[in-house]
Formats: C-alpha cells, structure tokens, sequence
C-alpha cells in the first residue's frame, strides 16, 4: 500500500495560504476568503499530521508516513486532539487502494475526513465498498485513468461515490478538462490540480463554477502558488455571481405541491390557534429570491400559511414575490413579516434597511426559516436582528434527533417535551448566533445524531457542539422566531411543524406570550 496523506482545510472555512519559507503562515486576504465563501469552494492542502500546530504545516506536498488507519484507537485519539487544538478540519484521506472492508471508514469517521481519494477497487469489492460508504457517511472519489471509464465505474452507484479529477493527468493524457467537467457533472467530488500556471487550470475552474458544482480543490505541489492563483481567477467569478444576485429578480420555482400533496398540507393544518388574537392580525409573507433559485418548497408554505390563517382565524396573509411592501411607508400596515425562505440581496438600499430594522424594533414581528439566514449578506446588522448567520449543511436529507430545548414554551407545546427524529437540511450557524443572545426552542442532540453524514457544504463542525434547529429573541420591542427547517417541501405537511410555525406567528405578533430570554438552558 502506498503512504496515504492527509488533506485539511484550515480555519473556520476554507484554508489558509503557507509563504514559502517553513512554519510561516499568511492569512488570505478578506477578498479571497469572501470569494470562496460566496462560491461555497473549499481548498485543501496536502500535509503530514505529526508536524500540524497552530501556525500551520511545516511543509506542503509530504505524504504522511504515520497517518496508517491501522493505527490503534489510542493514536487516532491523539490525531484527532492534534487536528482540533490546531483548528484543522480533516477533508481528504488519500490512500493507494482501499481495503474492502469497514476499518479504513471506521478511522476516516474518528477524523471526520468527508472523502477517501483511492485507486478503481476490483470488481469483486465494489459492492462493499459502496455499502460501507452509505453507512459510515464517507465518500470515496476514484483517481487515475480515463474520466469516461472512472464514471462508467461509479455513475449507476450511490452518490458517496464519485471521482477525484486529476488535471495534471488530464493534460497528460490529452483531455479536455472542460469535457471531462461537464462528463462528471455531480461525480466530481475532488479536483487534483499540480501546478498553478498548468494549462486549462483557468477553464477549469470557470467551467466547474458554470456546472454549479462544489468538489475540494487540493493543491498538492506548490499550494502557496496554487491558492494564490486559485484565488485570483475566482475572485471575478465571485463579485458576478454577488452582482447577479442584486440585480436579478428573476425567481425560479419547481411546480407547486400535486393535489395529493395539497390534501396533505390540509390534514395538517391545526384546528385552532394557540391563542386569540387581541386584535385583526395582517401577517406579510415574502417569498423574494433574488438572483437565486427559489427553493422548492416555497410554494408549499405559502399554502400552509395561507390555510393556517383562513381555518383558525389568528391572522390574514398578503403574499409578495418582491420587496416593494417592505418599503418604510408600506411595511407599517402588518403586525409581522414572514421571510419564506428569501434568499439574496432583497434590502438593497440604507432606506429599505433602516426601514425594516425600525420596524421590527418599534415591535413589529419577524418569522424567518432555513436559507434567510443568508439573506442580503452585505447588511450586517440583519444578522443581529434574525440571530444567526450562515448556512453550512450537510445532504438535504440529513437524519437528526432533534431535542426539546425549552419543554415549557407555548411555542414547544406540540412536542410534549419528547425528542423527535427528522430529515431536512439543516444548517450549522456562524456569528452572531450564540445562546447568549438567543433562548434556543430545539437543537440537535449530538449524541444521538450522526454528525459526519454525507458531504459537506461549508463548515460542518462547531467546536461547541452547539446546532439549533430554532430559536427566538427579542429586538428592540420586536419578537423574532426563525427555524432552519424548511428546505424540503414535506415540512409543510407535517402537523408537529406547522404547529410550532403558527404558535411562532402569533409569538411574532404579539398574542402569544414565551419566554425569550437568553441563556444556555437548555445545553
């Protein structure tokens, strides 16, 4: 067996750029880290574990000779201590040929690796491979050879198999990088890149941006020069796509729920409201996506929030696909804002801003779920008013066991103080979320949950072991509620949600009374 290596990613994010002198460690620029972030593109370099300290890696391009996954669960252990007292996430095992059987997962797993690179396994050996795959969680990209043979090998297999791109081969081999790209599509879980100022590198990467395609770049040779060119070419890719998203309205929505679907959403409506309203409720719901592709459930929940308010009677709903009754002189006609999975640069302006901040200060309400936390990125005090920023996830259909934070809030009732199993894609939250400023109704129990299912998008790990699934505060004289459930459209005929999504409501506005207050109590 060849030595394996160890691929990390350094930071919070994405990496970390090495001068060219040993143990010298140089920040990457804001623009860099804020081109990556935008483009959700993660670069990974290559580095032995026994010489990983906070300052970085010693050297770059050294295979690991002590990084073996026959190495016993004490010096897992310790690798793994090392790997998080330097602030290092693992992403890629590199091993010659993978064995066919569960010890080489099991040991990726303890280090919370997201992809094995490995040579084709026989024939024989595929099929268990593939199952332990699905089972621990961890992908295995394939390298070497012909794109079309790589594929042919992996595409009829789960998606945790795929191929590790290999450009320095590609060239070598007289492929087009471009066609090999757009033959993988989805499959393309690793980008293997040699040299910066190799042929096609350029292309590339602008044909993996137009594919909408996500896999880790690892830079194996020169990674200072890697990344550095990495991020000059991507860097104008990212201001189009932020540009794009600001002045493009354009929403694009799968078809909205079957009929079956809406007879669904109907069971679950509740039957009456947690609490009569104090007086006529006017809830406004926008659903903008602005420059993004709207997710699929929206129209869902516009449904379920429509047949919500017209059978219990707790508020009547005006529904908007763009920002004009947000507007300072339009907005103050509801009691509170329901932000159905609005995505992109949706307050545009200081007046929209300070309008929508006043508002929900002077004590109007908000109800926000799932991709709002990414919400008009550049305004950072909406941050402060939602609670929480960001969206690394997981699969869309990660499984979690999902704890009752606060078993005594009107807005839990529906759970009976039971913790619950659910499926969605739930989000991993960056400052300025933190238990001190919000009073967190559920979460995940960790200890219950498989936490390295599937890839990853963004950081999935928080050193804290702190991911709520839904929270609220107070801002100013305003009540707050998010969730980050919602991006599959099943949310909306489940009864337990649209239970708490209705006790939230009428939180928001004013007629439901819960506690808000800050504070771990429920950690």
């Amino acid at each position: 067996m060849k030595n394996p290596y160890l691929a990390v990613v350094f930071g919070s994010l994405i990496g970390l750029a090495l001068a060219a002198g040993p143990a010298t460690r140089q920040t990457p620029a804001t623009e860099a880290m804020r081109a990556r972030e935008t483009l959700g593109w993660r670069v990974v370099v290559a580095a032995p574990i026994d010489r990983i300290t906070a300052s970085g890696p010693m050297n770059v391009e050294v295979n690991v000779k002590d990084l073996d996954y026959r190495v016993s669960d004490a010096q897992t252990a310790a690798a793994v201590r090392r790997l998080r007292s330097a602030g290092v996430t693992a992403l890629v095992y590199k091993i010659g040929s993978i064995p066919a059987d569960q010890s080489v997962f099991e040991f990726a797993r303890k280090l919370g690796v997201e992809t094995i690179v490995t040579e084709p396994p026989e024939g024989a050996e595929w099929n268990l491979i593939e199952q332990l795959a699905d089972r621990y969680g961890v992908n295995v990209a394939i390298r070497g050879g012909d794109p079309k043979n790589l594929l042919a090998s992996c595409e009829r297999r789960s998606k945790r198999v795929g191929v590790c791109g290999d450009l320095e081969l590609w060239v070598r081999l007289g492929i087009q990088p471009v066609e090999a790209v757009r033959l993988l599509k989805d499959r393309l879980l690793v980008v293997r890149v040699g040299d910066a100022d190799m042929a096609g590198l350029e292309e590339l990467i602008r044909e993996v941006y137009r594919s909408d395609l996500k896999p880790l770049w690892v830079f194996e040779n020169d990674f200072a020069r890697g990344s550095a060119f990495f991020d000059k070419v991507i860097i104008p890719i990212a201001t189009y796509h932020r540009e794009f998203g600001s002045r493009t309205a354009g929403i694009h929505r799968l078809a909205g729920p079957t009929e079956e679907e809406h007879k669904l959403i109907e069971k679950a409506i509740p039957v009456s409201a947690p609490a009569v309203p104090r007086k006529r409720r006017r809830l406004l719901v926008v659903d903008l996506s602005v420059g993004k592709l709207g997710h699929p459930s929206i129209p869902y929940a516009n449904i379920a929030v429509d047949l919500m308010g017209k059978k219990t009677g707790a508020y009547e709903a005006t529904f908007s696909s763009d920002a004009s009754l947000l507007a300072p002189d339009r907005i103050s006609q509801f009691d509170a804002v329901y932000l159905n999975n609005a995505a992109g640069n949706i307050f545009d302006t200081p007046a929209l801003q300070e309008g929508f901040r006043r508002f929900i200060a002077e004590g109007g309400g908000l109800i926000a779920n799932h991709a709002v936390t990414v919400l008009s990125p550049e305004w950072a005090e909406f941050g402060e008013i939602l609670g929480g920023r960001g969206a690394s996830h997981r699969m869309t259909d990660e499984k979690v066991m999902i704890k009752v934070d606060d078993p005594a809030s009107p807005l839990n009732a529906v759970f009976g103080g039971k913790e619950f199993e659910y499926t969605d894609e739930i989000f991993r939250f960056q400052p300025p979320y933190s238990r001190d400023k919000v009073h967190v109704l559920l979460s995940v129990d960790v200890a219950k949950t498989d936490m390295n299912q599937g890839r990853c998008y963004g950081n999935c790990v928080r050193e804290d072991g702190d991911y709520p699934i839904s929270w609220i505060h107070s801002y100013g004289k305003g009540r707050v509620y998010y969730t980050c459930l919602g991006h599959n459209p099943h949310t909306f005929w489940d009864p337990r949600i649209l239970r708490q999504f209705l006790a939230a409501i009428q939180y928001a506005m004013g007629d439901l009374e819960a506690q808000s207050a800050s504070g771990a109590a429920g950690k």
